[in-house]
């Protein structure tokens, strides 16, 4: 499968990405594999984008009830951390389909799953499946 490509890019993060879509516009036939099912990598599902959602979300809390204009607007005493997590999770949303649109015009394909090596180049995808 692997082999009708010039190059095989493993991790669909933001240097995965960038390397896939540089090799793509040089002409090159470009796959790149993601373990992770859904492209932004590490940075975008587990790391820096979720948790710096989560930091702006309670930052801007912090200054809506600190501002005495702001504050006699609306009465908020307690946000539910639920609400908090679900605008963290709505940033994220948005991270990852800018990140699917980087992919959908170029002709790069994606798969997911976990890339086996056997020798000194990706040969297949692993599925969740194992297959």
């Amino acid at each position: 499968m692997l082999a009708r490509y010039d190059v095989v890019v493993i991790g669909a993060g933001p240097a995965g990405e960038g390397a896939a879509m540089k090799l793509v516009k040089e002409g090159r036939r470009v796959a790149v594999i993601d373990q992770l099912g859904e492209v932004g990598g590490n940075c975008a599902h587990v790391g820096t984008i979720p948790s710096k959602a989560l930091r702006q979300t309670v930052y801007n809390l912090m200054r809506f009830r600190r501002d005495p204009l702001l504050s006699r607007m609306a009465e908020i005493r307690s946000l539910p951390f639920a609400q908090v997590l679900a605008r963290a999770h709505k940033v994220l949303d948005i991270r990852v389909t800018t990140h699917h649109r980087f992919f959908e015009p170029h002709d790069g394909d994606l798969y997911y799953g976990e890339a086996s090596f056997e020798g000194a180049l990706p040969t297949r995808v692993l599925h969740e499946d194992g297959v």
